[in-house]
């Protein structure tokens, strides 16, 4: 969207003030405030401020209560509380409400990783577990600098999804939304976002999908 777009460019100046005073006059922009509201926890992540990023998630979920918006800043909350305060018990319950209470969340895949991760065992009726694909994945290098591959190999042929996605659950970069044949394939990822942006430092996670089944992996961009 434009909004993020000046954002961006407000902080390639290296003006997180007119970053904030631009994305606040959008609040009460009704069309906008969700995006707005989303790019202002964004803005206080940026600047370390994660009692106010908190604070404004919760606001967030206040006055947009339907399913999306919810199940996406609840898991926007467990990133801050996992990656940022290192709370793993507050993480931990951020993800948990998701998968226990929007099992069509769009990022619920994500959530029972998180919660993988941090040693929960997942059931084994879950999706997270019935969506898994016998794909074989390598990328490197990882952590990369520049440029790093991602070479898979596909059981069968059928349409194929490989989407970046930052710690926020928010999508960076589509690499491949398209019918392949089975066999092996290779992919570069520059670092870029969709929209010709250097993406920042940080850990990213990658979702490939098939024939609706998923399987996600974590990368590190360090500039």
């Amino acid at each position: 969207m434009a909004m993020g777009r000046i954002a961006k460019f407000y902080w390639a100046l290296n003006e997180p003030q007119e970053v904030y005073n631009f994305v606040a006059g959008k609040l009460k922009d009704e069309m906008m405030s969700l995006h707005a509201s989303r790019l202002l926890i964004n803005y206080y992540l940026k600047v370390k401020d994660f009692k106010k990023a908190i604070e404004m998630a919760d606001k967030l979920i206040a006055e947009h209560p339907d399913a999306d918006n919810v199940s996406t800043t609840l898991h926007t909350k467990g990133v801050i509380y996992k990656y940022y305060l290192k709370d793993y018990d507050l993480a931990k319950e951020m993800f948990n409400q998701v998968v226990s209470q929007y099992p069509k969340a769009t990022l619920f895949d994500e959530c029972q990783y998180e919660l993988w991760e941090m040693g929960q065992e997942l059931p084994k009726s879950s999706p997270a577990n019935d969506g898994q694909v016998d794909f074989k994945i390598l990328n490197y290098p990882n952590p990369f600098n520049a440029t790093t591959k991602i070479n898979y190999t596909l059981p069968e042929s059928g349409q194929i999804g490989i989407i970046i996605f930052n710690t926020l659950g928010q999508k960076v970069r589509t690499l491949v939304d398209g019918v392949e044949q089975a066999g092996k394939h290779e992919i570069l990822w520059d670092g870029m976002d969709d929209f010709g942006n250097m993406a920042s430092s940080g850990l990213y996670l990658t979702t490939f999908i098939s024939v609706g089944k998923t399987q996600n992996f974590k990368i590190a961009l360090i500039r």
